[in-house]
């Protein structure tokens, strides 16, 4: 396993993830409800799939930056805690990155079985996710059915960084 990420594997490791991410959103709420507590701010929309791709880890990285955040935390919401902990594999789908990681390491912690056989891909699993840094000033939360993700956060950071939006944005072409 890569040094840039890690799994939440313990039933408890996850609830305490669960609980931290439940202060930045309300994991009860779907769209088109109310589903961020904080942080305030505006809000772009883009697809769902963004948040799945690799290329899209710069994205990522780079609000976290902005943000001052060492890490990113993305948890699965559908399926939920009791629903996606795997006894078996002893297996939870929370995961924890480092800003410094490459795409090949989120596509590592996300995409593929990082750890054996019988724990499933968190992107091909998840139906709602939360996605997050340490300083909760900024947040994405995604639902596959309706295919949307939802940026919210304080764009004055974004503004700072003039080549955002001829970069990434609103989320990438």
């Amino acid at each position: 396993m890569s040094k840039f990420h890690s799994i939440r594997t313990a039933y408890g490791e996850y609830q305490e993830f669960y609980d931290r991410m439940n202060k930045f959103f309300d994991l009860s709420a779907r769209l088109p409800d109310q589903v961020f507590r904080g942080p305030k701010g505006e809000s772009l929309f883009g697809p769902y799939d963004d948040l799945i791709d690799p290329e899209f880890w710069t994205v990522i990285s780079a609000l976290a930056r902005w943000h001052g955040d060492a890490r990113v935390y993305l948890l699965s919401v559908r399926p939920g805690p009791d629903e996606s902990y795997l006894r078996d594999s002893n297996f939870c789908p929370a995961v924890s990155i480092s800003v410094e990681a490459s795409e090949e390491d989120y596509w590592a912690a996300i995409g593929f079985d990082s750890i054996g056989d019988s724990a499933p891909s968190i992107a091909l699993t998840t139906n709602v996710m939360a996605l997050t840094g340490d300083s909760g000033k900024w947040g994405f939360w995604a639902e596959r059915d309706p295919e949307v993700a939802v940026y919210r956060g304080d764009f004055s950071v974004v503004r700072q960084n003039n080549n955002w939006m001829e970069k990434f944005g609103p989320f990438r072409d």
